[in-house]
């Protein structure tokens, strides 16, 4: 919900991993930043497998 607070470890979405992977799609999931203006700097990583709650995948600054 807006305004909502997330924090670390928490989780945001729950998916079915298995049904969308035995239906040929992707697991890709996009970032979007809707406020860069809030933003010193940040970096993903890309094109690694992640373990949930161990890695971490952004990094962010904030102004």
């Amino acid at each position: 919900n807006q305004g909502d607070m997330v924090k670390k470890g928490e989780p945001i979405v729950k998916i079915d991993r298995e049904l969308i992977q035995g239906k040929g799609l992707s697991l890709i999931t996009p970032v979007i930043f809707t406020d860069m203006d809030v933003l010193k700097s940040f970096e993903a990583q890309l094109g690694i497998d992640v373990i949930a709650g161990e890695t971490t995948v952004l990094t962010y600054k904030a102004k």
